[in-house]
């Protein structure tokens, strides 16, 4: 069953080890990472979400961030195969075999470590709000097994355009998104998400959107909460850590 969320951002440099000089602000994110991933509630099974062109549930959970140039950072733990088949089914994801997996999954996976197994999967990037919650409602649905406790980690990346130090530079209506993201996490009312169409969110640069559609779906679905424990800019990248149960 579905025991907690949580939201994590998935840039490379927020690893252990990845480099040994953090960004201006990084380490404020990467503290309030750590401490989130250290008070998940206790489960079995870590499910980590992202965007992509094409929705998938993995068979394998290879993690290595070599196409980053740090080849000796990564993980292979074990994929829960069960609870990727319910997954499968409920959203009618295809299941895919790729290795390794795409670098936001990698670094989900990568920072909540290798104590337990991972279910891995992605949402099309371009689906509509009402289509990415009603397959985050149909997640929790896949995760209903009472034999065993899951926690759903979705990529939290919000505009990359909110600095000229930023990959997009300064992108109009950036900051505007953050803060309407932001407040909807406070208000715990995700579905607010439902104002930012999917081009929108693609055109801010904010590549947690669609995870963070699906995870509203999931939290209707089993009426947890979230708490925003950190959202930060730094190098003009908005970084959203929050947790629920």
């Amino acid at each position: 069953m579905l025991v907690g969320v949580a939201i994590l951002p998935t840039a490379p440099v927020l690893v252990p080890g990845v480099s040994p000089t953090l960004p201006r602000g990084a380490a404020r994110v990467c503290d309030a990472v750590d401490a989130t991933v250290e008070l998940l509630v206790p489960h079995d099974v870590s499910v980590v979400l992202a965007g992509a062109m094409t929705g998938r549930v993995f068979r394998r959970a290879e993690a290595s961030l070599a196409g980053e140039g740090r080849p000796d950072i990564c993980a292979r733990p074990r994929v829960d195969l069960e609870v990727a088949r319910r997954i499968a089914v409920a959203t009618r994801l295809p299941m895919a075999t790729e290795a390794p997996l795409p670098l936001d999954l990698t670094v989900l996976t990568l920072l909540l470590g290798k104590k337990r197994a991972v279910v891995a999967l992605t949402v099309p990037a371009t689906a509509s709000f009402d289509t990415l919650a009603a397959t985050g409602a149909a997640i929790a649905h896949g995760l209903a097994d009472p034999d065993r406790r899951c926690v759903l980690v979705a990529a939290g990346d919000l505009s990359a355009g909110l600095g000229p130090a930023s990959p997009l530079h300064v992108v109009d209506g950036a900051e505007d998104f953050d803060a309407r993201i932001v407040e909807a996490v406070d208000a715990g009312r995700l579905d607010q998400l439902k104002c930012f169409a999917p081009d929108e969110a693609q055109r801010v640069g904010a590549r947690g959107w669609p995870a963070l559609a699906a995870l509203h779906g999931a939290l209707a679905a089993t009426k947890l909460g979230l708490v925003r424990r950190h959202y930060s800019a730094p190098q003009g990248v908005g970084y959203l850590v929050a947790q629920g149960a």
